[in-house]
């Protein structure tokens, strides 16, 4: 695979300014665009929350939870 130029200048003058080496920058560049992307496509953490006490129960606890999503949800 062939970097195109500008990008590869970027990249050795970040390298440069951190006093490493451009192969760490990128491969930290790498790692932290991979977890934002499975953050984003991970499942609402309160959703999970919720329906770890589910049941049939439609009263005060399903308030709750419908409260806590759209506070959270944002």
């Amino acid at each position: 695979m062939t970097v195109p130029d500008p990008f590869t200048e970027r990249l050795r003058a970040i390298a440069s300014r951190e006093g490493t080496a451009p192969d760490d920058v990128l491969r930290r560049l790498l790692d932290e665009y991979e977890n934002r992307q499975s953050k984003a496509n991970s499942a609402n953490p309160i959703e999970d929350f919720i329906s770890a006490f589910d049941d049939d129960v439609t009263d005060l606890s399903e308030t709750a939870g419908q409260t806590l999503c759209k506070t959270f949800r944002a």
